[in-house]
């Protein structure tokens, strides 16, 4: 999305100083756990991403966004200030397009950074109808 939306890449995060963001050794790399949290809150139907609201999410990659694209918003970060969670500045043109970079599927439930997503992304299917 926001390679697509003319904003940058950063191809390798180690190679940035961004270490913990993917776990393992050669040959053996599974998920890692990292807090992301709420850097600007925002809310959509029954969601609220509250600001410096946290969870430990489930983390597997090694590149990430470099230069943010014109009209997304950065909304979530890790500890390490690398963005871990964006969205479409312009809510009226597109009410939920909001990415993250983390596995809120594959990380500890019963969070908005977590369930919370996918109830938004149920909510605007159901509204274009």
């Amino acid at each position: 999305m926001n390679v697509h939306g003319g904003g940058t890449l950063r191809p390798h995060l180690p190679d940035d100083g961004f270490e913990g963001h993917r776990g393992g050794a050669p040959g053996d790399t599974r998920d890692t756990l990292h807090p992301v949290v709420v850097t600007a809150p925002w809310s959509y139907g029954s969601g609220h991403w509250l600001a410096r609201e946290t969870a430990s999410v489930v983390s597997h990659h090694h590149q990430g966004i470099g230069m943010l694209a014109p009209g997304f918003i950065a909304w979530a970060e890790a500890p390490d200030g690398l963005i871990e969670g964006i969205r479409w500045s312009d809510t009226a043109s597109a009410s939920y397009l909001v990415g993250v970079q983390y596995h809120p599927e594959r990380s500890l439930g019963g969070s908005p950074l977590t369930d919370g997503l996918g109830v938004g992304l149920l909510e605007a299917a159901a509204a274009r109808h």
